[in-house]
């Protein structure tokens, strides 16, 4: 019976290990049918008057793109309707026009915490791993209201925290952009902390320890 056992225990194991590029070992969601990643920004690296981002796609565990359209993104804490969320999605990464990147205007009364929050749904069948972000990246010179001038990038995310359903998956900085029309500058950020995934060669993360203050 223990010898039988020990037969079944590595046969499961070979079962994960067999082909990287199918995987199935067992499910980090649970029972869940949905995903819901919520990507929740605490501060811009320095416009005090909107925060944005150029661009963001969810992986699956080959690290392909899953189908992404605006109405499986909600946006919390600022107004923003479908036209404005479907710049979060139309592959215009290298690029410094900031017509085309997505954006909202912060909180007037910015209460201690979170300034938006982008809940994506996606179907737990399609194995979401991988949110790849690329940060605001226009060229051009923001002017505030007081008169201040600051840089695009400055308008990108900077402290962020992602929470897939309702597990803290992730805190840190999320890198500010060049301001120069090229790829290569997205930062990826794992979904779930599952051994088994393959290595899909992530982007160093910092940990921050307290967010928003």
């Amino acid at each position: 019976g223990h010898a039988q056992g020990q037969r079944k225990r590595r046969a499961v194991v070979a079962s994960r290990y067999d082909n990287k590029s199918s995987m199935v070992g067992q499910n980090p969601f649970g029972d869940a049918r949905v995903v819901t990643i919520r990507v929740g920004a605490y501060s811009s690296w320095g416009d005090p008057e909107k925060v944005g981002l150029t661009e963001l796609r969810v992986l699956d565990m080959r690290g392909v793109a899953i189908p992404l359209a605006p109405g499986n993104i909600r946006v919390r804490y600022a107004h923003c309707n479908r036209l404005t969320l479907a710049k979060l999605l139309n592959n215009k990464i290298a690029t410094t026009t900031s017509r085309v990147m997505w954006d909202v205007a912060q909180p007037v009364s910015l209460r201690k915490g979170v300034i938006v929050e982008l809940l994506i749904s996606i179907a737990a069948k399609y194995q979401p791993r991988i949110l790849r972000l690329w940060n605001y990246n226009s060229s051009e010179s923001l002017v505030l209201q007081n008169g201040q001038q600051m840089h695009g990038p400055d308008r990108g995310m900077k402290d962020v925290q992602v929470i897939v359903n309702d597990d803290v998956a992730w805190k840190g900085e999320v890198p500010r952009a060049p301001g120069e029309a090229r790829m290569g500058y997205h930062y990826d950020i794992p979904l779930v902390s599952d051994k088994t995934i393959p290595d899909l060669s992530l982007s160093p993360t910092r940990s921050l320890a307290t967010m928003g203050g």
